[in-house]
Formats: structure tokens, C-alpha cells, sequence
């Protein structure tokens, strides 16, 4: 029986700097662990909502899904800027657009997507990809809820053309100049049928399960490394 050829032990720095950059991705993860939880406590401790919703007094206009966090319900957040902004309709797009996200529990997959950005910086461009198919999911169940397309893409525009244009917040009712226009431009045009919901957990989950799968392998090659005892 011919046993395992063992390859030569790397020299000690290529281990050092392979231990280090375990670290470092490993640094990276807590990092944006932590802050969505910073983040959702925060914005749980804002004020109680009632029925599901709460009022802050700002004049910018926003609105944020608000997931579950260490026991309390998911809720919406919005402005006072943005209920000033908006007509009773424009409203209720906004509400339909909030609910899908807490109904499809968007937040998970945007921190899935996130969290394999963390471990593997190549991805850093899948979280901004993910978040635009999670936007253009809520879009469609709000459009569903209304009956409206159009008025669903106008209010986002309206939306988006007051004040200060802000990136997506992961759950919210985010914009950001492109993301803007591939929204309004794709509920201007027929409904295409896609399972969006599942494009952003597919392509969540891919990336994070690549990324884990190159870990745990460099892992075995590094063990492999080791000499034996």
C-alpha cells in the first residue's frame, strides 16, 4: 500500500501570512455582523410602533423595513418628509413596498450576501447586486398589491428626486442614481415573470457557499501542509 505523498512545509512566513489573512477575513465578518445588529438595535430602540408602524420626525424622506431583532416583531419606519412628500396612493406603495421586504424576510438575504462579500473581498460587488434584486422584488409586490405599475415606478422617482439621492439600506426603500432608473425603466415594461425573491437568495447563497467551500479547502491544504507527527 503506497501512503499519501505529503507535500513540503511551506516556509514559515507563508503560513504566517496565510494565519493573518484567516484573521483578517475572519475580523471582517464580525465587523458586518455587528454592525446589522447595531444597526436593527438602533433602529428598534427609535420609538414603539403601533400597528406595525412608527413616525420619526425628519424631513428627508425615507423609509426602512425594520427586521426582527432579539425577540421584537419587524416594523416600518418613515418620515414625516416622506408622508408629506406623498399622496394617499404614493403611500400605499410605500407600505406594500416595506411589507414584501419583512414578508420576504429580505434582510437575511441581503446579510447572507454580505456576509460573503466579508469573507471573500473579490465579491464585494454581489451585496449592491443582491440589494437591486431584493428593491426590484419589492417593487413587484407592491405593483401586485396596487394594481398600478405605474404609479409604483412614479413614486419611486418621486421619491428619489427629493432632496438628497442616498444608496439602499439593506431592507429599506433605498436609491441610488442607477438602481433608480433599472427600477422605473423594468415596471414601466410588462411584468417578465421572474422568481426575483429567488434570483437574490440564489445568488446569496451561491456566493457564500463558493466562498465557504474555498475556505474550508484552503483549510484542508494548509492542514495538509503541516508536517506529519
Amino acid at each position: 500500500m503506497v501512503g499519501r505523498v505529503l507535500p513540503e512545509p511551506v516556509p514559515d512566513w507563508v503560513a504566517v501570512a496565510a494565519a493573518l489573512a484567516l484573521l483578517w477575513l475572519a475580523a471582517r465578518l464580525v465587523r458586518e455582523v455587528w454592525r446589522r445588529d447595531r444597526a436593527a438595535a438602533v433602529l428598534h430602540g427609535a420609538g414603539r410602533p403601533e400597528a406595525g408602524l412608527l413616525v420619526t420626525d425628519w424631513a428627508s424622506a425615507r423609509a426602512v423595513a425594520v427586521p426582527p431583532h432579539r425577540g421584537r416583531r419587524g416594523h416600518i419606519v418613515v418620515t414625516t418628509g416622506l408622508l408629506n412628500l406623498l399622496d394617499a396612493r404614493e403611500r400605499a406603495v410605500v407600505y406594500a413596498h416595506e411589507h414584501a421586504h419583512l414578508r420576504r424576510r429580505h434582510h437575511r438575504v441581503a446579510a447572507l450576501a454580505a456576509a460573503a462579500a466579508a469573507l471573500h473581498p473579490l465579491l464585494h460587488t454581489v451585496p449592491a447586486a443582491v440589494d437591486v434584486l431584493i428593491e426590484r422584488s419589492a417593487d413587484e409586490d407592491a405593483a401586485r398589491d396596487t394594481g398600478d405599475r405605474l404609479l409604483v415606478a412614479r413614486t419611486i422617482g418621486k421619491v428619489a428626486l427629493d432632496g438628497e439621492t442616498v444608496e439602499a439600506e439593506a431592507g429599506g426603500l433605498g436609491f441610488s442614481r442607477s438602481a433608480t432608473v433599472r427600477r422605473v425603466a423594468a415596471l414601466l415594461a410588462p411584468p417578465s415573470g421572474r422568481a426575483l425573491p429567488l434570483l437574490a437568495l440564489a445568488a446569496a447563497g451561491l456566493a457564500l457557499a463558493a466562498t465557504v467551500t474555498a475556505l474550508v479547502e484552503f483549510a484542508e491544504l494548509a492542514r495538509s501542509w503541516m508536517p506529519p507527527h
